[in-house]
């Protein structure tokens, strides 16, 4: 691991949420001597290169408004986020606040009551009846495109389960029966049996679903690829190849179209447009560990390497203002190097005053 990997202890946000020190790859070294053993011992080849019959992928990146309630969170949790970060020193308390504010602004981004549950256990498909609102712009646009298109099979990839209610209602909604859309998660499918008889009700030719909301437990061990033609990620992941594996639940053989789209539902101005860089730049360096000819590559889109000025940036509703707020900080920065400074300089020359007075004595 140290010969060709550059790990580095970062602090991180984990599967459950919660902040962690980690150590994080930041960058490949040694390339080309990893490159010798990889192609030793191993051939890599695409799909069409060996024969199979995938469909090939049209990708589609739309972009959506946030509504009124999702931007007012947004306001308001960005100015909470600001005040994090207004500090001379980040601290780690004022990190771990930061972290939390930009999950929940993730979260705001798929529905505007997604981060705020109505019970002390959280939001569940169980109790997601209650929210005040079923849609949410994704949901909407979601809707709208499946609506085009009724006679073939659509997966939808969205983690949390209430969103998963209130999308299948919206979808409903846009005139799709009700009884025609399928969820696959842990509360309404919580056996292998029951996911599989989901899986074949969608991808018979007498199918009993048109419809599939998913979340990650779809991604391994069921076929789902007969009739899809298209699929619709709905939340981003921080990894490539959790995108990966959603896209090939319907992008496999045995899809019975020459063609599947993609689609990338993303909220302007929000934590869909960080995450989906993220996403990007690992791809690239990923490519790049087995195409490149460079000895080394770095990780550009390690979540530490995001500072939380760039994450910021990225949110910001006013760029002048948050400008400004860098500007200033950085002013106080150099200030109190420069009182560092000042008092060791005046320190030293004390110091040497000090021994001249004693070899003078002496």
């Amino acid at each position: 691991l140290t010969q060709y990997l550059r790990i580095e202890t970062k602090l991180i946000q984990g599967s459950n949420l919660e902040v962690m020190e980690a150590p994080c790859v930041v960058g490949f070294q040694n390339l080309d001597q990893l490159r010798e053993i990889l192609f030793r011992y191993g051939e890599f080849r695409t799909a069409k290169q060996v024969g199979l019959k995938i469909p090939e992928p049209i990708v589609r990146r739309i972009e959506v408004e946030l509504d009124a309630a999702q931007e007012a969170k947004y306001t308001r949790y960005i100015e909470a986020y600001e005040q994090a970060l207004g500090t001379m020193t980040f601290s780690p308390e004022s990190r771990y606040k930061a972290l939390g504010l930009l999950q929940r602004m993730a979260l705001v981004a798929v529905h505007a009551e997604l981060d705020e549950s109505p019970d002390e256990g959280g939001w569940s498909y169980g109790n997601a009846h209650r929210a005040q609102s079923f849609a949410s712009p994704k949901f909407v646009q979601i809707a709208a495109l499946i609506a085009e298109k009724k006679d073939c099979g659509h997966i939808v990839f969205l983690e949390n389960n209430a969103a998963h209610y209130w999308l299948r209602e919206t979808i409903a909604a846009a005139g799709i029966p009700k009884e025609r859309i399928a969820v696959l998660n842990g509360e309404t499918a919580p056996t292998t049996l029951v996911r599989q008889r989901i899986a074949e009700g969608f991808t018979s030719d007498q199918a009993q679903y048109d419809v599939v909301i998913a979340n990650k437990i779809a991604y391994e061990g069921l076929n789902l690829q007969n009739r899809t033609c298209a699929i619709y990620h709905d939340d981003l992941p921080m990894e490539p190849a959790t995108l990966q594996q959603r896209n090939g639940r319907g992008q496999r053989q045995g899809n019975r179209y020459d063609v599947i789209y993609i689609y990338y539902v993303l909220a302007r101005r929000s934590m869909d447009m960080a995450r989906f860089q993220l996403i990007a730049g690992k791809r690239e360096w990923m490519a790049e560990l087995l195409e490149s000819a460079a000895s080394e590559t770095n990780n550009p889109a390690a979540q530490a390497d995001q500072s939380p000025e760039d994450w910021l940036m990225y949110l910001s509703r006013d760029p002048e203002k948050t400008q400004r707020l860098f500007a200033a900080k950085e002013a106080q920065r150099a200030q109190a190097e420069r009182d560092s400074q000042r008092k060791m300089a005046w320190a030293r020359v004390r110091g040497i005053a000090v021994r001249q007075r004693e070899l003078s004595g002496a």
